[in-house]
């Protein structure tokens, strides 16, 4: 096989998206590696929100892309893609989420989102399901919307391959070469690819193949998950995404029905290096604690939706996501392997954000004028670290256990 400009290790939604930016940046000779299909891992499984401003600013920008991404893909393709703009209604109740909502609402101003305060009264007739009161606060963000993930991702993939690059679906990595300090080529199933540019996009499994080369990524995989509640009349195929920090939990339409996602107290970490290569293979969906955690939130669920406890669950869903410390991702170079780029890190915004990953590491490798600040996303901000400790893990399950979407210490 030829030497290729830039090598892509991860066919999900954010390796795709690399792939269409580098397109986009006029690199042709790019080719996209992915073990199994496309998009069949984290992504297929995601929630696909993409809330614009939450309690992490450095994440904005990267978000503000997806969207803008969206309508250039469906323009591009002449196809939906499953982007469904309907907003966000956040609901603050106890008093440190209302302070929150109206920082979030300050940022809005600023940074020119379209943002509203509606009176109890007008959220309740966009979330006709939802309990409205006088003492709580409710803010309108009118350009969210959510993905279908897999559609999203293979948009990026149609596209990329559109502007010339590669699609290797079914071709594992087995390493990454380094000749005095540069990733030169990837070991696959298929043989050795020379490159000039290696950018590691492998979600859970980025680790692997970082490891033999004394660079290991802080992250580890967690559980993240979701029910749906089959279609009722009640719900609205466009009612806007809720975000409820009190529960703390979120909706979104699905199908005519919910998808009711909600944050458990104690995040199930997976160790990165017994992880089966198909996600498929895993047994996260198959633990019945899942059922606790759901129990456990139902107070505070049912106190916003009263129909929740009456709520039939059609299905359960989980997947991986990966969380840092911090709950920021992990972009850009490496700090001692030159012309190795990582993107990892999701901390379950991956799909949210995977615009602005693809532009942003698309700046990276070709050296272009820098449009991101990629400071916050640092490689090399934990210092030393060992993402097998147990240690370790728990301060990133600790990370995912605390994430409320959209609020000041959200990821």
């Amino acid at each position: 096989m030829k030497t290729m400009d830039v090598v892509i290790i991860g066919g999900g939604v954010i390796g795709a998206s690399i792939a269409y930016h580098l397109t986009r940046a006029g690199v042709r000779d790019v080719v996209l590696l992915e073990r199994n299909e496309l998009a069949t891992a984290a992504s297929s499984r995601a929630a696909g929100l993409v809330l614009e401003v939450t309690g992490k600013p450095a994440k904005q920008p990267l978000v503000h892309q997806t969207l803008a991404d969206a309508y250039d893909l469906e323009e591009m393709l002449g196809e939906d893609i499953g982007f469904r703009r309907v907003g966000s209604l956040r609901v603050a109740q106890a008093s440190d989420r209302i302070v929150e909502l109206d920082r979030m609402a300050k940022v809005a101003e600023q940074t020119g989102v379209r943002f509203a305060w509606l009176t109890p009264q007008a959220a309740g007739s966009r979330v006709p399901w939802l309990a409205t009161d006088e003492t709580s606060r409710y803010g309108y963000f009118q350009d969210d919307a959510f993905a279908d993930p897999y559609r999203l991702a293979m948009a990026y993939a149609k596209a990329a391959q559109a502007g010339g690059v590669s699609l290797k679906p079914r071709t594992s990595v087995f390493g990454i070469e380094i000749e005095q300090g540069r990733a030169v080529a990837v070991t696959t199933s298929e043989g050795r690819i020379a490159s000039g540019s290696v950018v590691n996009a492998a979600g859970a499994w980025a680790n692997a193949l970082v490891s033999p080369v004394d660079q290991p990524l802080a992250f580890t995989p967690v559980r993240s998950h979701y029910w749906l509640v089959p279609p009722t009349a009640g719900y609205p195929p466009d009612h806007p995404i809720t975000v409820l920090p009190d529960v703390p939990g979120y909706t979104r339409p699905e199908l005519g029905g919910l998808l009711v996602g909600v944050q458990e107290n104690q995040s199930l970490a997976f160790d990165a290096r017994t992880l089966a290569g198909d996600e498929t293979a895993h047994t996260i969906a198959e633990r019945e604690d899942h059922w606790d955690v759901l129990v456990e939130k139902m107070p505070a669920l049912s106190a916003l939706a009263p129909e929740a406890e009456n709520w039939e669950i059609a299905h359960y869903v989980a997947g991986l996501s990966c969380y840092t410390p911090d709950g920021l991702f992990l972009l850009g170079a490496s700090p001692s392997i030159e012309g190795l780029f990582v993107a990892a890190g999701c901390c379950g915004s991956g799909v949210a954000a995977s615009g602005g990953i693809g532009a942003a590491l698309s700046e990276r490798v070709t050296g272009s004028t820098l449009s991101y600040d990629l400071g916050p996303f640092a490689l090399d901000r934990f210092g030393s670290i060992d993402p097998n400790s147990t240690e370790f893990q728990a301060r990133c399950t600790d990370a995912r256990a605390h994430k409320a979407t959209g609020s000041n210490r959200s990821a």
